[in-house]
Parts: structure tokens; C-alpha cells; sequence
């Protein structure tokens, strides 16, 4: 879609982010993106190599991370 989900853009705009926050299936990280220019701490977590590598193409606009993980499967 190329942009941050519009139903989170929605409901950001009224509310203020506290605590560290995760995104799950990140994709290209446009939400995680969205999240960290409104000043959270986010990162973003992917099951997809290419998803990362998709996300770390755009530049940081805060302090937002990305982690291949995929969260069915906790590390041993």
C-alpha cells in the first residue's frame, strides 16, 4: 500500500504513545515508520528476509528498529 495503515493514522490522531511499542508482520515498515515520526519507540518485526530488507531501504525518521523474528517460534 505504500503508506501507514489508515485506520492507525486515524486513531493516532487524537491519542499520544507512551512505552516501547512492536509491529508485527512490519512488511516494509511504513507503520513502524508512521509510529517512530510521532515519537515512539517502535520496532518492527518480520518472519520475511526480503520484508526487512525492504524496510531498511527507507531512512530512519526516529529511533525505529527491525528484526528478523518470526513470533510462533520463540528462540530456544
Amino acid at each position: 500500500k505504500g503508506r501507514p495503515h489508515p485506520g492507525l493514522v486515524w486513531w493516532l490522531k487524537e491519542r499520544t504513545l507512551t512505552g516501547r511499542i512492536a509491529v508485527p508482520g512490519c512488511g516494509s515498515g511504513h507503520d513502524v515508520r508512521y509510529l517512530a515520526a510521532k515519537g515512539a519507540s517502535v520496532f518492527g518485526l518480520d518472519l520475511a528476509e526480503s520484508a526487512i530488507k525492504s524496510a531498511a531501504k527507507y531512512p530512519l525518521v526516529g529511533t525505529e528498529e527491525y528484526h528478523l523474528c518470526d513470533i510462533c517460534r520463540p528462540a530456544s
